[in-house]
């Protein structure tokens, strides 16, 4: 039985290596998606529209306002006149997410006091709308840090983080390496990651191959029952 079928897989590799076109079957599409893949798949929110309602108009609204215009994931915001405008801005998607600032969020800061914004998102783009409002968030807490700067602060620990090789992290940069990760390795159990052995590699290409292979004559029998 090994025999049969080690001769069988000597003879579809010397077939597939015979044929120019069977080859191109199976590598271009590889390069097409590591190519592709950077671009298309990313989870970066870029030109994305804001809508903002400020009731406050004071000096920190309108710096916040102008910081979440010079963010990258930001290219066009919208400035609200009156709250009756807020809904019908979410429900026609001329916004991903919107910012409205209470009347007395300056006040507020300037007292030290708790100063809360609301921040409504739009839930039928949930993934992309999380992403921006982590975005405003980041925004949010750069400004209260240079708030602080020169005030005293509480004697917290805090965490910084490094991004070694990503340091702009780029989402292009991301996803090459976390597709090579999901697909050479695979959970064995519990506690143990491991990379596949060269026999359950194999068998995903010749799975791959097989199924490209058959749909020249699916195709063709499609043709014969049309005719």
């Amino acid at each position: 039985m090994f025999h049969r079928l080690w001769t069988l897989i000597r003879k579809e590799l010397q077939s597939l290596l015979r044929e120019p076109q069977t080859r191109a079957i199976l590598i271009l599409p590889v390069l097409i998606q590591v190519i592709l893949f950077p671009f298309a798949a990313t989870l970066e929110v870029t030109n994305a529209t804001i809508a903002i309602y400020n009731e406050d108009n004071g000096k920190h609204s309108v710096e916040l306002t102008q910081r979440f215009a010079r963010a990258k994931a930001f290219t066009h915001v919208l400035l609200l006149n009156s709250p009756q405008e807020i809904q019908p801005t979410i429900d026609t998607q001329k916004a991903l997410l919107l910012v409205r600032f209470p009347a007395d969020f300056s006040r507020n800061l300037d007292t030290f006091q708790p100063a809360p914004m609301q921040l409504i998102l739009d839930g039928r783009n949930s993934n992309s709308a999380q992403i921006a409002a982590n975005y405003l968030q980041q925004i949010v807490k750069e400004y209260q840090q240079a708030l602080m700067d020169g005030k005293p602060k509480p004697n917290n620990s805090e965490l910084v983080v490094r991004n070694w090789y990503n340091p702009n992290l780029d989402y292009k940069w991301f996803v090459v390496p976390s597709l090579i990760a999901m697909i050479t390795h695979y959970r064995r159990d519990d506690r143990h990651v491991a990379v596949p052995s060269p026999a359950s590699v194999n068998k995903a290409l010749w799975i791959s191959y097989w199924s490209l292979r058959s749909l020249p004559g699916r195709f063709s029998s499609v043709k014969r029952c049309r005719r």
